[in-house]
């Protein structure tokens, strides 16, 4: 994960932090279920590590988009609240995982796994395309109060 937050960051930056994360989460989503059918255990590890790599740079995406969101005023206390469930969920959802494989079996995980990632997928499009529309509406504001300086009869 940290070698794809620094090396990923570039990338991240030159074709925008939307596009991009939409991007690492299909490839994530990918290679997840790639990881439902392989049966090699050197293949899986591999897959995995490729999972982590592309997850790098999405935390610091995420709290990106959420400052961009958030009037300034809120932003210092959101980012904190977020910072504070990401831990809550790293430090739960094993847990989580761990009871769903005792009553579904190991077998169970896998699939589970793709279920999550789709998951997220589906929240982070929600976010981005509420980020779009704010920013477009932002643009469009700044236009106008463009138009509104400009001194047309001098």
């Amino acid at each position: 994960m940290a070698t794809g937050r620094f090396s990923l960051g570039v990338v991240t930056d030159r074709i925008g932090v939307g596009r991009a994360n939409t991007i690492y989460f299909v490839i994530i989503l990918l290679f997840q279920i790639m990881f439902v059918f392989v049966e090699s255990p050197t293949v899986s590890v591999i897959i995995m590590t490729f999972v982590g790599f592309f997850m790098g740079p999405m935390f610091v995406s995420g709290t990106v988009v959420l400052a961009r969101l958030l009037p300034k005023e809120l932003q210092v206390a959101a980012m904190s609240l977020v910072a504070s469930a990401g831990q809550v969920g790293a430090a739960v959802l094993p847990f989580g995982i761990g009871a769903l494989v005792q009553v579904v079996g190991i077998g169970g995980f896998r699939f589970a796994l793709v279920g999550f990632e789709a998951a997220t997928l589906g929240a982070w499009a929600l976010v981005w395309r509420e980020e779009k529309r704010l920013s477009s509406l932002k643009a469009y504001e700044d236009d106008e109060e463009e138009e509104e300086g400009v001194d047309h009869g001098s």
